[in-house]
């Protein structure tokens, strides 16, 4: 069975007090064309917290300084490779950071966007990206409206 992370990336804009953004990434027509997290899989000797970081940083290139944290929800699915247990995190993007200054890996993605908990949910493409963003919200303590 394959391994694989869903990462849910915010950043609160200005301060540490505001509403959170969250990050979707547009996937290429080829490969579904839906609104996602960052999603990968857990390569061998990885653990699940390393790709969570990893599968981040290679499809943004923002520069965190934090691990992720489990967002509390694990599920399986039949996937176009077979069976796969994927598991949920959430990322901060770094304070600093402009959000402008993602850069999506074309072979992957063609858009991205920030934007606030309710439109993401809506906006993704899907249940288990949704399900895993209500997972992420509840651990960190934020209600999505």
């Amino acid at each position: 069975m394959q391994s694989k992370v869903q990462v849910w990336i915010y950043q609160r804009p200005g301060r540490p007090s505001a509403k959170p953004l969250v990050l979707l990434l547009k996937m290429r027509p080829d490969r579904g064309g839906r609104w996602q997290p960052v999603t990968g899989k857990v390569e061998k000797g990885e653990s699940f917290v390393d790709a969570a970081l990893r599968e981040a940083q290679e499809e943004t290139s923002i520069p965190f300084s934090e691990s992720p944290k489990d967002g509390g929800y694990e599920f399986e699915f039949e996937g176009q490779w077979g069976r796969a247990h994927e598991k949920v995190f959430s990322l901060e993007a770094p304070q600093d950071f402009d959000p402008k200054n993602v850069k999506i890996d074309p072979k992957e993605h063609v858009d991205f966007e920030w934007l606030s908990l309710t439109a993401a949910r809506a906006k993704s493409g899907y249940p288990s990206n949704q399900i895993g963003l209500d997972h992420v919200a509840k651990s960190l303590g934020w209600a999505i409206e």
